[in-house]
């Protein structure tokens, strides 16, 4: 599988109660030996209100077939974690029983994780420039490739430069095309035959991917001309607002702190 195909089957529709998001899995506390513990992460407010959430995973049968699976997932007070501090918008959903359910039953799966090591390190996050071309990889307006269970992917350009922490959160602006249902897509770089480094140099034939975050809000312009920074809906419907082409990411980083709150 190339890394596109990976990168796109890393999402997963979060169909809630209280509306329509974007999931991706990703091995959080992993271990030197390959363990790691599975997780659906997400934005707090796409789960702060809802109940139950369904999803759709594409599996691999006895048969080597592709199928698309509905899985229902209940009673999410009790399961989803949310990040320490209460103003970083991003939610974990530990999902170790829903591969175990489904493998017992003799499936295996299609779905790819994102991991730490695509998160870019001090040292890689040099040869990022303020200027970036990026994928944010979701289901807009919950939109999606339903006969294949496949997520729409958006293209954009870092507004902010992703070095520094925009006005002195860990976050950075794209501009790109954000609607409701977006909430809680990864941000990627993903440079497929080269990228230039911070002392100019071409790097030829090798591809680059970074993680570099999570997509939580939207800039908005109201009736008055005021600008100011909104969740994006998990709604899907019109607005009186009218959204400026902005996005506010979270960096991957943050995702750190869920570690110790993890169940072994």
């Amino acid at each position: 599988m190339d890394i596109a195909e990976q990168l796109v089957s890393t999402t997963v529709k979060l169909s809630t109660d209280a509306g329509v998001g974007t999931g991706f899995f990703y091995k959080m506390d992993e271990s030197s030996k390959g363990d790691f513990k599975p997780v659906i992460v997400t934005n707090r407010h796409v789960f702060e209100d809802a109940n139950n959430v369904v999803i759709m995973l594409t599996l691999v049968d006895k048969n080597s077939n592709d199928i698309v699976k509905r899985y229902n997932i209940f009673n999410l007070k009790g399961s989803v974690i949310y990040h320490p501090d209460p103003e970083i918008d991003l939610a974990v959903l530990p999902c170790p029983g829903i591969f175990q359910s489904l493998m017992s039953q003799g499936y295996s799966f299609k779905s790819v994780f994102l991991e730490k090591k695509l998160i870019p390190t001090s040292e890689q996050a040099k040869d990022i420039s303020a200027i970036e071309d990026v994928y944010i990889i979701g289901y807009p307006n919950g939109y999606m490739d339903e006969v294949n269970n496949r997520p729409l992917v958006r293209k954009g350009i870092t507004a902010s430069d992703y070095k520094l922490d925009y006005n002195g959160e860990p976050k950075f602006l794209v501009d790109s095309a954000i609607y409701g249902g977006s909430s809680g897509s990864p941000v990627i770089i993903y440079n497929r035959d080269g990228f230039l480094d911070k002392d100019g140099n071409y790097n030829l034939g090798q591809p680059r991917v970074h993680f570099l975050g999570i997509n939580s809000a939207v800039m908005i312009q109201n009736l008055e001309g005021e600008i100011s920074e909104e969740d994006v809906p998990t709604a899907v419907g019109l607005t009186s607002r009218l959204p400026i082409g902005l996005g506010v990411i979270i960096k991957s980083n943050q995702l750190e702190a869920f570690e110790e709150f993890l169940p072994e």
